[in-house]
């Protein structure tokens, strides 16, 4: 804050402090050129006198002279060319607005057409985790299908070796050739069904015959005794006369 005041008072315009502000963080920035440091020569020492101190004059302790320390002067320091400070690269260039791929992309009209395509785009990346997922629950189902397969192969292999399902699997092959012999034999048992019923009724036509024809032959034996019994009475001239006259006529009806 006190930077922007300090820019307010010393007259720079604030429109052009927002433009500032508001410039995106995207546009390259061009850092100040870094000062090269030079190796700075060390100035030699002076040699260091050291004062011993001195006690307060007495009369009981004896005053020994002063005496001069003196210490070595240091030497100077080398700084390695390694570990001086390098250069700052030089910063970039700032990119051409034609050749600068963000401010194209910024400035170029957005069709429906990129629209779509970016929805896609972005309907793939969301779908591309549940797709694989789904490709390995595939890939698992394939694989225990194959097994599933193998295992009812094996098992079929040994039935089909099995002696007992051979004969089953035999006598199962002839099952048509007895289904027809049966329904052959069906047919022929109603056939002999519809003869019986034949052959009932004629025996009961041919019994109400035969009970017709006993009938008439008992009428005709009760008219024969009938006739005899009147012929061997003494009837008059007169119906001894018709008797003569219709017997003819009666005896040649009961022969036919």
């Amino acid at each position: 804050m006190a930077a922007k005041a300090g820019k307010i008072f010393s007259g720079e315009d604030s429109e052009s402090e927002e433009e500032e502000e508001d410039e995106p963080m995207w546009v390259p920035t061009i850092a100040p050129k870094a000062p090269v440091l030079e190796k700075a020569p060390v100035p030699p020492a002076s040699p260091a006198t050291v004062v011993a101190p001195t006690l307060a004059a007495d009369e009981n302790v004896p005053t020994e002279p002063s005496s001069t320390l003196t210490q070595p002067a240091p030497s100077p320091i080398d700084i390695p060319a390694s570990a001086q400070a390098t250069p700052l690269a030089s910063p970039l260039q700032p990119v051409p607005d034609e050749n600068d791929v963000w401010r194209q992309a910024l400035s170029s009209p957005f069709t429906e057409v990129d629209g779509m395509d970016k929805m896609s785009l972005a309907a793939a990346s969301k779908l591309q985790s549940v797709l694989d997922g789904t490709l390995e629950q595939i890939r698992e189902l394939v694989e225990s299908q194959e097994h599933l397969l193998n295992v009812v192969s094996e098992r079929n292999a040994k039935i089909t070796r099995n002696a007992k399902i051979a004969g089953v699997e035999q006598t199962m092959s002839q099952v048509p050739i007895y289904f027809q012999k049966v329904v052959a034999m069906k047919s022929r048992m109603a056939d002999m069904t519809a003869s019986i019923e034949r052959m009932k009724k004629q025996a009961e036509y041919f019994q109400v015959e035969a009970q017709s024809r006993a009938i008439a032959k008992e009428d005709r034996r009760d008219k024969m005794s009938q006739w005899n019994i009147l012929l061997s009475a003494k009837p008059s001239n007169d119906l001894q006369r018709k008797l003569d006259e219709g017997a003819p006529s009666t005896l040649g009806r009961s022969t036919t």
